[in-house]
């Protein structure tokens, strides 16, 4: 109040300054700190996917590098490689950055985690049941049948040929 700061007292002991340029209510305030605080979470996600991104590239460059040397199709090969593991790696980096996140959340927000876990393993029983119908001939739909006309017939035997 006045013309000094002093820091706000939380109601589990801790002390909180927030300072910002203008005039703003207190209200406002911890929106923009909220606002923040999710932004900065999100960019530190980012940051993370990116960084298991380059050190899983990192991994897999010298299979690259090996393939490279074959004779004569060493380049080809390993450039091929190296389009492969670098599509790969996205998808693993992805998959272990969910992974990390999911973990996180499920320290602070267990039922939202399970709740997640839920929808997700709903929906890989689900793929799962329609890939095992589709290999296993369970089709939806008969095969159509085709009628066929006789071109000419075989004096010999009777038969009729198509």
């Amino acid at each position: 109040t006045g013309s000094t700061f002093s820091s706000y007292a939380t109601k589990r002991g801790g002390s909180l300054l927030l300072l910002r340029s203008g005039y703003h209510s207190a209200d406002n305030l911890f929106t923009l700190a909220e606002r923040d605080n999710a932004v900065v979470t999100w960019l530190v996600r980012l940051v993370g996917f990116i960084m298991m991104y380059i050190g899983l590239n990192m991994v897999s460059q010298p299979l690259e590098v090996v393939l490279d040397r074959i004779p004569f199709v060493g380049r080809f090969v390993g450039d091929l490689m190296g389009g492969a593991t670098t599509i790969v790696n996205c998808i693993v980096a992805a998959a272990l950055s969910i992974s990390t996140i999911a973990l996180a959340w499920f320290v602070y927000r267990p039922l939202l985690t399970f709740s997640l876990l839920g929808i997700v393993g709903g929906l890989v029983y689900l793929m799962k049941r329609k890939v095992e119908s589709k290999r296993y001939g369970e089709a939806d739909h008969e095969v159509p049948l085709v009628d066929t006309t006789p071109i000419y017939k075989d004096g010999h035997s009777g038969v009729d040929f198509v």
